[in-house]
């Protein structure tokens, strides 16, 4: 009997594995991410933004984002997996800047990190500097 009992529980257990990781890997599809987010830039400084997905007509993602720099388009946009990346270009004081964004759908919130790569204007002596560090962020949909 108790052989039969232990046997039964460690199936339930591998079961209850093997479904939680089968979640966790679901495909992330457009449908899903399309809508008005709130993010919220997670390094303490309380940089908020917007991120505004939609389809283009030929069905293919588009991203619209809204920061404290300014409107833009994003570019490169792949989804794959449970991941969303895409790029925004973008001029920070003259600066050309860009931000690599990469995030997966987490109950019901875009989680993820943003890296802003800059590069120095000609001739402004600037040495560059170890790489760019990530800044996690969260965002919630609004509709």
């Amino acid at each position: 009997m108790r052989v039969t009992m232990r046997l039964a529980l460690m199936a339930a257990l591998v079961m209850s594995a093997v479904l939680a990781v089968a979640q966790a890997q679901k495909p992330l599809k457009l449908d899903d991410l399309v809508g008005v987010w709130n993010m919220t830039y997670l390094d303490g400084q309380g940089q908020t933004g917007k991120f505004t997905i939609s389809k283009n007509a030929d069905g293919t993602p588009k991203v619209s984002v809204s920061t404290v720099f300014g409107d833009s388009e994003a570019r490169n946009i792949v989804i794959e997996g449970d991941t969303i990346t895409f790029i925004r270009d973008l001029s920070i004081q003259g600066v050309a800047s860009r931000v690599n964004y990469k995030a997966t759908l987490r109950d019901g919130k875009l989680e993820g990190s943003a890296v802003l790569t800059a590069t120095p204007p000609p001739n402004s002596g600037s040495a560059q500097g170890p790489g760019p560090t990530p800044t996690p962020f969260s965002a919630t949909k609004v509709n």
